[in-house]
């Protein structure tokens, strides 16, 4: 029952990167760190996370549990909080989904999608088809 939600997850990582020049893995598998352009994932980064964008660089991974724990009302997710493509793709998807926040930060995030035509079609596009093949809600996944 949660298929909707990893669709509309996976989808936003597809209009977070679709304009993005994304290098490959040298060894073929993944991606390389760095994603240059990206104009849509580039404003979600600066409307809704520089201020830890670059703590969350620097962090250790094994030690990213605590990053979360600092940081837990700035993301949708603990997911969300794994990297910046993530968190992209899990706030979209908490957007099309209609939760509402009461942090400032999550608050910001949504207002980002909402404030841009193309998103709220995009969703409105999302749950009519949703609605027209009578699928029901979307269920959230919690981590």
């Amino acid at each position: 029952h949660n298929l909707p939600y990893i669709l509309i997850h996976e989808y936003g990582h597809y209009i977070s990167l679709k304009d993005a020049t994304i290098k490959p893995a040298s060894n073929g598998i993944g991606i390389e760190k760095e994603v240059s352009g990206g104009k849509l994932l580039q404003d979600f980064i600066v409307d809704g996370i520089r201020y830890i964008a670059g703590e969350f660089e620097n962090i250790d991974k094994d030690k990213h549990y605590l990053f979360y724990a600092r940081h837990k009302d700035d993301y949708v997710s603990k997911y969300a909080a794994t990297n910046v493509l993530d968190d992209f793709a899990e706030s979209f998807a908490h957007f099309v989904a209609g939760v509402s926040f009461h942090s400032e930060v999550l608050n910001r995030k949504m207002n980002f999608f909402s404030s841009r035509p193309e998103l709220v079609e995009t969703k409105n596009q999302i749950l009519n088809n949703m609605k027209a093949k009578d699928m029901g809600n979307i269920v959230i996944a919690t981590e």
